[in-house]
């Protein structure tokens, strides 16, 4: 599917929003998968305020790397939003 694949998950994602956190992580990674997007969550950047990176990897497919937004879901959608906006361009 691609990159390009992305807008398609837009509305699985945002479902995804109000689900338990438990069942999130593992629906993203899967949705995100079939687009070329290795989604991971990490506990914390040591040593950085910085709540997600996105990396290219060799072969055009991504890394998206987050951590829980210091428990606050806010934090972690905005995040996740603005990572998604920055890797489609």
């Amino acid at each position: 599917m691609g990159i390009d694949g992305l807008t398609d998950k837009i509305p699985v994602i945002k479902k995804l929003m109000f689900e338990d956190v438990a069942d999130v992580k593992p629906m993203l990674r899967t949705s995100l998968a079939k687009c070329g997007i290795k989604f991971y969550i990490v506990k914390n950047f040591r040593g950085t305020p910085i709540q997600g990176v996105i990396k290219k990897n060799d072969g055009g497919t991504l890394n998206l790397l987050m951590t829980t937004g210091q428990e606050f879901a806010d934090i972690f959608w905005s995040t996740f939003s603005m990572k998604l906006v920055t890797s489609s361009n």
